[in-house]
Order: C-alpha cells, then structure tokens, then sequence
C-alpha cells in the first residue's frame, strides 16, 4: 500500500500511516532533543578540559552520560516506531526504513516536517562529530604534555642535544625543570 498515493492518510492493517508518521516524528523531536543535551554537555566538557576545571570536567561527563542515557530510550522508541511504520507501509522486513525513504513515501503533509527534521538530525551529528574529533586531539595533547613533563622531572630527555654554559655540546642534564633561566 502506498501512502503517498493517499496523502499519507491511507489505512493499514487498522491502523492510520498519519498516526504512525506523526508517532515518529514526536519520537525522532525528542531524540534531536537528547542529542542536542548531549552536543551542549559535550561543549561543557571541551570547555572544562581546555580551561583543566576538574570540578566542571566531572560535572560535563555527568551530564553526558545522563544524555546518552536518555537517547539510548528513545533510540529503542524510534525502532519500534519505525518498525511499525515499515510495516504499515509494506516495507520490506528485510529491508531497514531510513528517513529519507519515509519522507519520498508519505504524502506532502508530513514531508516538510521530516526533512527538516533530517537536515537537524544530520547537523547535531556532524557538530557531535567534529566535538569528539576535537575532544579526541585535545586528549592527545594532554596525553603528550603530561608525558614530557614527566620525563623532565626525571632528568630524562631522549634524543635531545643538551649545551654547556659556554654552548659546548655534551652536557650532562642535571634536573632540567629547575636548571632554567630567565
């Protein structure tokens, strides 16, 4: 049965396609929700790692995870509502409903709606996407100060060229940290 024929509107199964593209879209406006928590705990987080605000750091990732909690029921809510959906319209079972499939199927009532509802799911990803990139280079490089720290506070600096006072190559290092002029 195709609902695009009948505006979205035809009946399947007993069941109203309208009702059930209407029960998606609610589902999928509060999973944009869930996301959009989570891309503004993810900001908190890079904030208080770039600004080392333990404090703010472990309040972030508190908040973060209470966002991935949230999305992951509604992730399972907008399975099932897709679910029921692919089989009022006779998608195949085989075969997974994206978005972009519903939106050439239903009628022009409900098309605007989820394109847009796509072009905002799409950005919160990519914005989420580029965070964890960013999160991820931060970590690094924090990773790297904190093992050249540690390896002046040894004493220890491999493969560099330590001068004497008269410039001389061949120094012996002394406690490189506090061996430092201004």
């Amino acid at each position: 049965m195709d609902a695009s024929s009948t505006g979205g509107r035809s009946e399947a199964n007993g069941v109203e396609i309208g009702t059930l593209v209407d029960r998606l879209t609610a589902v999928l406006r509060g999973h944009l929700k869930g996301h959009r928590r989570l891309l503004a705990a993810m900001e908190k987080k890079r904030e208080a790692c770039v600004r080392a605000e333990v404090p703010a750091l472990e309040e972030a990732v508190a908040q973060e995870r209470v966002a991935i909690e949230a999305i992951a029921l509604t992730e399972a809510e907008r399975s099932e509502a897709t679910a029921s959906l692919a089989d009022a319209i006779g998608f195949a079972p085989a075969g997974r409903l994206r978005l972009l499939d519903l939106i050439n199927l239903v009628g022009e009532e409900h098309r605007e709606e989820l394109l847009d509802l796509r072009d905002e799911l799409r950005d919160v990803a990519d914005e989420i996407d580029r965070l964890n990139r960013l999160s991820r280079t931060l970590v690094m490089h924090s990773l790297e100060h904190l093992h050249l720290f540690l390896i002046l506070m040894k004493g220890e600096v491999p493969e560099a060229e330590l001068f004497d006072e008269d410039g001389e190559e061949g120094s012996e290092p002394e406690h490189l940290l506090v061996n430092r002029r201004f």
